[in-house]
């Protein structure tokens, strides 16, 4: 009997044990409603989270105390912030408000994704406080689409133990309350979208016109009704075909049937045209007209955005007035042509230019008033763009033919257009003869002015050795009227006689020396000087001649510390124009001497001369301040300087481009940075 009534009672007690855990599933079963019921009924994520910490301390199975908090996470800061919470002292507000990543309990489960369990406050509680009770925790992350969002802190009884169930259940609620506020975030978004859109439409410049499938009016905004001059009660349910003059009603018809049936808005198109539309007093308008086809659950209908043409086109036409007195009074000639360069208008200002009557040059080839044609400046534009190259001047200068068959000077602009919905070419032309004449008497006056600076120059450095010799040849005249005067009267001994000797032989040398320095600079003045005057053409040692040069600048260079270099092959003659190299040498050394260095500074030039072929390359180098890239590219504009202050004209390097370009036929460059000093390169035709 005894083995029977041990059985019953084990049967006893599993029933029990099965009926006990059946309602702990039934409470959390009911506890998991209750979160659903109230993650639903959440307005906003503030109520959610608040609700949270109240629901926690009923459910007995988890051994919740009557307190617990939530936090959100402050991504920027990497921070928990508490946002939520119940029953929580004084210190703990104080101390947990802000919580980082990976600290204390919370902290971690944070950082880890994973819940964080405590039967009792041990080491891992980092944040302590005076009087604070001994509990265990559950930290439970709050991860929406994986991502770290908040976490929730329920407060255990002291030395409660790890419940798989109410694990299980723990993981459940974060994923209702995650899912909860996923929602809010976006009905929030959609929220703010939707008030945006209202807005956007509402306080819209231009008319918006929502149309059913229908063809009845759903929205009508304010400026709309401005433009069409009905209220919203009045225009609204009203068909769209009432805004549509009455001989287009039809037609309009038309389109929009077949638009609703074919499902398309293709025949309209989503790019904006222009129509005419009808106001409420009947009056008809001209409007700019965009329309789209919109899809939602219950319909389908199309957007309308539509513009008020009528001041448009009264500007528009002022405008087009406004521009044909420009262009026809304009102070520089404007020439457009198609694009086969045929002339297609011919301004006043042209007609005085060229003395051409329009009459005589519309349909005409371009090319007749403008060799090289139009096309042709547009395309050396295009090219200069595209290699990173940036032009000196606005225009490029070309010549131009009048009707009596004289050339003349002019600077042209031209850029593409589109006429009448063909390409076309604008030119703008003006007129330099004047401009060409001044600057060929500036430049001329520049020269004479260099020349003037090296005669001052080469005069004083003459006057040195001729002095010299002067002083000399006084001496020696009264050495031998006086040795005269001992032969004569006394008789010489043989020590006065080597003494005369000596002061004889040493005076002869001092004045041939002198005689000589004086007549090199003589003949570098001269050659340098007769060859600046002209740009004829001949044959010249090129070492020589630059040394020459180098030479008459001996006056300006001596009270510097600068040390000038030619590197070039001793017995090198070229056929050329002496007097371009001269004036380029004269103007690089002096315009390093005044903008490269102080004073007292030391420093070097090079000039280097390589044959390359049948190319003469000359590379100039300084190693002083050096210039930005700003002032490099404006180093070879005519009149810019940064020295006027010295007298500077601001034509010294226009010169050197000049003369390197069309004189010598090269192509010159210019490389500096501040700092690292300039180089100047030219590349020119060998002529041997």
């Amino acid at each position: 009997m005894c083995p029977n009534n041990i059985g019953v009672f084990v049967m006893r007690d599993d029933t029990q044990i099965q009926i006990e855990r059946l309602l702990k599933e039934i409470e959390v079963q009911k506890a998991i409603n209750t979160f659903q019921q109230h993650a639903l009924k959440a307005e906003t994520s503030d109520a959610l989270l608040k609700g949270v910490v109240e629901i926690f301390p009923h459910l007995t199975f988890l051994g919740a105390l009557d307190k617990g908090a939530v936090f959100l996470m402050d991504d920027q800061a990497q921070e928990l912030v508490m946002v939520a919470h119940r029953n929580l002292s004084e210190a703990q507000l104080r101390r947990c408000n802000r919580v980082s990543l990976g600290h204390c309990l919370c902290g971690r489960a944070a950082l880890t994704g994973q819940i964080q369990f405590s039967s009792e406050v041990d080491e891992r509680h980092e944040i302590r406080f005076e009087d604070m009770h001994p509990h265990g925790h559950f930290n439970v992350p709050i991860l929406v689409d994986g991502r770290m969002r908040g976490v929730i802190v329920i407060y255990l009884r002291h030395q409660g133990g790890w419940d798989p169930e109410g694990v299980g259940f723990l993981e459940v609620a974060a994923t209702i309350v995650a899912g909860a506020l996923k929602r809010l975030t976006f009905e929030k978004a959609l929220h703010i979208r939707e008030e945006m859109l209202r807005q956007v439409i509402a306080n819209a410049p231009c008319g918006i016109v929502a149309v059913r499938h229908d063809g009845t009016i759903e929205i009508f905004n304010a400026a709309a009704q401005q433009m069409f001059g009905f209220d919203q009660e009045e225009i609204r349910g009203r068909k769209i075909i009432d805004l549509i003059p009455f001989p287009l009603r039809n037609f309009s018809q038309d389109i929009m049937r077949c638009c609703i049936d074919t499902n398309t808005v293709h025949i309209l198109g989503q790019t904006p045209f222009e129509a005419e539309a009808m106001r409420k007093d009947g009056s008809v308008f001209p409007i700019r007209l965009a329309i789209n086809r919109m899809e939602d659950i219950h319909d389908v209908s199309f957007i309308a955005m539509i513009l008020d043409m009528s001041s448009e086109k009264l500007l528009f036409d002022e405008v087009v007035q406004l521009e044909r007195t420009i262009i026809e009074y304009a102070p520089f000639g404007i020439l457009v042509t198609d694009n086969h360069e045929k002339i297609v208008l011919f301004n006043s200002e042209s007609e005085e230019l060229f003395g051409y009557l329009r009459e005589e040059v519309i349909g005409k080839p371009v090319s007749s008033l403008i060799p090289q044609g139009m096309r042709w400046f547009y395309s050396y534009d295009l090219q200069n763009h595209a290699s990173g190259i940036k032009a000196r001047k606005s225009g490029a200068e070309s010549e131009a033919v009048r009707k009596d068959g004289s050339h003349f000077p002019v600077r042209l602009a031209v850029n593409r257009i589109v006429m009448h919905g063909q390409p076309s070419f604008v030119g703008m032309i003006a007129d330099i003869s004047d401009e060409k004449r001044l600057y060929s008497e500036l430049v001329q006056s520049e020269k004479m002015a260099g020349l003037g600076s090296m005669v001052a120059g080469v005069a004083h450095e003459i006057n040195t050795p001729v002095g010299i010799g002067i002083t000399a040849t006084s001496e020696l005249e009264e050495r031998a009227s006086k040795f005269r005067q001992l032969v004569h009267d006394e008789g010489i001994s043989e020590e006065e006689l080597e003494e005369f000797m000596d002061s004889t032989f040493r005076l002869s040398s001092l004045i041939r020396f002198n005689l000589e320095r004086a007549a090199d600079l003589v003949r570098s003045f001269k050659s340098v000087a007769v060859d600046q005057s002209s740009d004829q053409l001949r044959t010249f040692k090129l070492r020589t001649y630059v040394e020459s040069a180098v030479l008459t600048l001996h006056h300006e260079l001596r009270h510097t510390k600068l040390v000038v270099a030619v590197v070039c092959p001793e017995n090198l003659v070229i056929r050329s124009h002496p007097g371009a190299f001269s004036q380029i040498v004269l103007n690089l050394i002096n315009n390093s001497r005044i903008h490269a260095f102080d004073p007292d500074q030391s420093g070097h030039i090079s000039m280097e001369f390589v044959v390359e072929g049948d190319h003469l390359l000359f590379t100039y180098r300084d190693n002083g301040k050096g210039m930005s890239e700003e002032i490099r590219s404006h180093i070879f504009d005519p009149f810019f300087t940064t020295r006027r202050d010295l007298g500077g004209s601001g034509l010294g390097m226009h010169i050197v481009y000049n003369l390197a370009t069309q004189t010598l036929g090269g192509n010159i460059s210019c490389q500096s940075a501040p700092g690292s000093g300039m180089t100047i390169r030219i590349d020119m035709p060998l002529r041997r």
